[in-house]
């Protein structure tokens, strides 16, 4: 697996996205180092009154900050939660980067570590290309699924994931969804697919009893940028907190959090949350609850395309 190792990564994708007659773009940009650095950036859905979606998730190698944004103002942070999770990654078990670079990973765990808990299948060809494939078990939190991976011979790169229920549905061909690369281009001396598509189906019995199958949503990924062992600053992996956001750290993992919100009144009923240092942290349930909100619909469409 020689291709998937790096000092460093800079990677900027966009997503063509269809959802049912909705079409919008999505755009996601990440940063990663091998000592556990990450940061992604991913907006989308605008709307012609200004509105959009956006959020954030920083990790300087031992905490994480996960920041969500007013919908309304996308470059307006409503909160912030520090934790040991980066992303989407506690909530769902899929590793919280923009595809392809996703499906480096089985779940949360890199796939050279995992390969010895696939199951191989029988050999296939994917864009012409001979591959090995293996089927990975229980797979995500929550909904476990069964996955199955396509790895070109000549690299060890996945070039095809297709997601089932169980064992069961892969006999039936049966997928919840797949993602399948249109290409490998070399970048930076690796081998790396800029162009790949995600699609996700609906599956009903018919009439009689044969499954019927229908697209709900299609992706198609376009690597814009990427490069390989660049230096990206450290102060690139945390975020600088803008006045008013709610921040949260329920397990102390901040030990100097920025101060933004002492010309803040301080609300009716608040919420008292303990602080490292021993001093409050004073958060508004009506806004932590809108926060928590807008979170939840940016991971609607996530969690329905894994």
């Amino acid at each position: 697996m020689r291709e998937s190792t790096f000092e460093s990564m800079r990677l900027k994708v966009s997503i063509d996205q269809t959802v049912g007659e909705r079409r919008f773009r999505l755009f996601k940009t990440y940063l990663q180092t091998k000592n556990g650095r990450r940061y992604l950036d991913e907006r989308g859905g605008a709307r012609a009154d200004g509105s959009a979606s956006h959020r954030a998730a920083y990790c300087d190698g031992s905490r994480c900050a996960n920041i969500q944004y007013d919908i309304k103002d996308p470059d307006r942070q409503l909160g912030a939660m520090i934790e040991r999770g980066f992303g989407f990654e506690p909530r769902f078990g899929f590793y919280d980067a923009p595809q392809p670079y996703q499906w480096y990973y089985v779940g949360v765990t890199p796939l050279v570590e995992s390969l010895a808990d696939g199951v191989p299948q029988a050999d296939r060809e994917v864009m012409g290309r001979p591959c090995l494939v293996f089927h990975f078990k229980d797979i995500g939190v929550r909904r476990h699924q069964s996955l199955v991976f396509a790895l070109d011979k000549q690299t060890a790169i996945p070039l095809k994931v297709t997601a089932y229920d169980d064992a069961e549905a892969i006999t039936e061909q049966r997928p919840n969804w797949d993602w399948e690369a249109k290409s490998l281009d070399v970048v930076g001396g690796r081998h790396f697919p800029r162009l790949s598509r995600n699609v996700t189906y609906a599956w009903t019995k018919g009439k009689s009893g044969e499954w019927v199958s229908r697209v709900t949503i299609t992706q198609e990924i376009h690597v814009d940028e990427i490069d390989f062992d660049v230096g990206i600053p450290d102060a690139e992996f945390w975020p600088v907190f803008q006045p008013g956001c709610q921040i949260l750290d329920p397990h102390h993992l901040a030990k100097e959090v920025q101060r933004p919100l002492a010309a803040r009144q301080v609300p009716k009923d608040p919420v008292r949350v303990p602080e490292a240092e021993g001093g409050t942290l004073w958060i508004s349930v009506a806004i932590l609850a809108a926060s928590l909100s807008l979170l939840a619909l940016a991971a609607v469409i996530w969690r329905r395309v894994r």
